[in-house]
């Protein structure tokens, strides 16, 4: 008994490791300005067998897919979690910013959080943005 258990076991971890491809969906990509970067924080939803892998084995399995909505690879992870994942895009920068934007290989929701929020909505690029700011002295 104790034998067909351990079987059981694993025969699901190794179904768990030769899934071929990781369900996620994603749900919006959220603009904003941090640490003289464009911040890009992109919300997914993982299917059942993909959250059990992802808690099992780390996001760091995601980690492909979660870059693969980017059509560039100019960009720096912060982290990617369970169910997010920020990225650092470079500006250029004098006197004010400059965010030459980004295409995304797929449709998400995007709000830019840049001084107010607003909703861009349904979308397969993140807009260039231009802004100029004040820093405190």
């Amino acid at each position: 008994m104790v034998v067909t258990r351990r079987l059981v076991l694993i025969a699901a971890v190794l179904a768990l490791i030769v899934q071929p491809a990781m369900a996620l969906s994603f749900d919006k990509a959220e603009v904003s300005y941090c640490n003289n970067s464009i911040r890009v924080e992109v919300h997914y939803t993982l299917d059942a067998v993909s959250a059990i892998k992802v808690f099992f084995f780390g996001a760091g399995i995601i980690e492909d897919d979660v870059k693969s909505l980017f059509s560039t690879d100019n960009y720096t992870i912060e982290k990617i979690d369970f169910n997010h994942a920020d990225f650092l895009f470079p500006v250029e920068k004098e006197n004010c910013v400059h965010f030459e934007g980004v295409n995304l290989t797929e449709p998400v929701l995007v709000i830019l959080k840049i001084g107010s929020e607003v909703n861009i909505g349904v979308t397969e690029k993140i807009p260039q943005i231009y802004f100029c700011h004040n820093p405190i002295h």
